[in-house]
């Protein structure tokens, strides 16, 4: 039952897998917003395709790190984890996508 999870619950689970799988349930953006997560960087994808929106590199309490990016035609919030060792929007986006940097792909033919 998502909407029983509290982040309280979550603050709780010393299992890392268990405490992911919860937050998973209750919703990234909320337990984001619930628990004040830090803003590691942003941007404004420049040089990204048209229609192109800001994104937001995001850190919780435990140390996970997530991408927080829209979808600039449909606006659609899309929450992404990434490793714990990005700096910033654009090489989380290259680590998710397979680029090596935002416009070539690593495994070109």
């Amino acid at each position: 039952r998502p909407d029983l999870i509290e982040a309280a619950h979550i603050d709780n689970e010393e299992n890392a897998e268990v405490r992911r799988i919860m937050v998973e349930r209750m919703g990234v953006g909320k337990w984001l917003a619930e628990t004040g997560a830090k803003v590691i960087h942003t941007d404004d994808g420049l040089g990204l395709a048209d229609g192109s929106a800001k994104r937001g590199l995001i850190e919780d309490k435990f140390g996970e790190k997530w991408l927080i990016g829209t979808d600039g035609s449909t606006e659609r919030v899309y929450t992404m984890a990434i490793p714990r060792s990005v700096m910033t929007c654009a090489e989380a986006h290259c680590r998710i996508s397979g680029l090596d940097r935002e416009d070539r792909l690593i495994f070109e033919a």
